[in-house]
């Protein structure tokens, strides 16, 4: 899947672990044979809600969030996703965030690949992948039909064919 996803995506690595934890895992599991992501980022980027924000008056002491603006120089908003199976990590930018469910070993999990399916068919089109998110997940959640992050095994949000998740990696659209 992430093979499939490199060929259209950028794909960044932002993870709330530590670098030594996570290359642990990059470099004896996901990627033991090949490369996939172009750029990591770890638990020393994360960033306190601004205060403008509705996180920041719900936080609690010491909250840490993926702020997306620390990818921002040469990219766009409207380009940049962040999938993450914690809503709360993408509030500074909800319209770009992508949730997923929680991954627990399971063999037969088939977030990954709805995830995939669901990049390629509607963000990857996308002029703006916000105005997507939006409709998606967003006002899925709002209105009266009721979608769960991808890869739950919930809702009936046909993704245009699947459910929908987040990944721990935010792909960013190449060619725009």
């Amino acid at each position: 899947m992430l093979n499939e996803l490199r060929n259209h995506f950028e794909l960044i690595l932002f993870t709330s672990s530590s670098r030594i934890y996570c290359d642990g895992i990059l470099k004896n599991v996901i990627e033991s044979k090949e490369k996939y992501f172009d750029h990591k980022l770890f638990k020393n980027h994360l960033s306190p809600p601004r205060s403008t924000t509705i996180a920041y008056k719900f936080k609690k002491e010491n909250t840490m969030i993926k702020n997306l603006d620390i990818l921002l120089c040469g990219r766009s908003l409207s380009d940049t996703i962040l999938i993450d199976n914690r809503s709360a990590n993408y509030c500074e930018h909800v319209f770009n965030g992508i949730p997923i469910s929680d991954y627990h070993g399971n063999q037969n999990d088939t977030a990954l690949s709805a995830l995939t399916e669901y990049l390629i068919q509607r963000i990857l089109p996308a002029e703006d992948v916000r105005n997507v998110i939006k409709e998606d997940f967003i006002d899925a959640v709002l209105l009266p039909k009721n979608n769960p992050p991808i890869g739950s095994g919930q809702g009936n949000l046909s993704i245009h064919g699947g459910n929908q998740s987040i990944l721990k990696k935010p792909p960013i659209p190449h060619n725009r």
